[in-house]
């Protein structure tokens, strides 16, 4: 008997870099709640306010993928020769802040450097310069939404985005893998 009239077939499992506790799922479940609730009773002008922050790392070298390379070739043409090259020979640290009309900030990291609370606010300093420039329209009633990573949540950083005037909106819990600014920023 063979595989195919077993209907089996060989899978793999997804990886998934952090799972949610039933916890973490009721969490996510009342953030979202809320925040759907506040757009009901706000409309639009809910979304106007939100600046969205995330990370990510820039390598020096991004390879052109195998089916990037594809083109066509006559039968006669000589072959094209494609080296390895290493993504991890460079890369530094990009963070992200946009609204829904696009991205307002992009702030690159020295190599080698990581994100601290110090950091960060220069960053939120940042921000505040540029929303002036690129988004006059908007006041001074800005809802930031980042995760809970600790230069964000730091004391330090809290008392800076109070000073700022600044409200923070909630995230919610979720898997690395679900992150939509990785997506819809990144292209991964």
């Amino acid at each position: 008997m063979t595989v195919a009239k077993l209907e089996y077939r060989k899978v793999c499992a997804r990886w998934v870099p952090q799972m949610l506790t039933q916890e973490h799922k009721e969490h996510r479940m009342k953030v979202c709640r809320d925040l759907l609730n506040q757009y009901e009773a706000e409309g639009d002008s809910f979304l106007d306010h939100i600046i969205t922050v995330d990370e990510t790392w820039c390598h020096h070298c991004e390879p052109e993928s195998k089916p990037q390379s594809v083109e066509w070739r006559h039968v006669n043409s000589p072959s094209k020769k494609k080296f390895k090259m290493l993504p991890a020979a460079g890369k530094v640290m990009c963070t992200i802040f946009w609204d829904r009309k696009g991205v307002i900030l992009l702030d690159y990291l020295e190599p080698g450097q990581t994100i601290n609370c110090d950091c960060y606010i220069a960053m939120l300093t940042k921000l505040k310069a540029q929303i002036s420039r690129v988004r006059p329209e908007k006041k001074t009633v800005f809802l930031l939404q980042h995760v809970t990573a600790r230069p964000h949540t730091s004391l330090k950083t809290t008392e800076h985005i109070v000073n700022l005037g600044w409200t923070v909106i909630p995230h919610p819990p979720y898997s690395l893998d679900l992150t939509p600014s990785d997506f819809h920023l990144s292209g991964r």
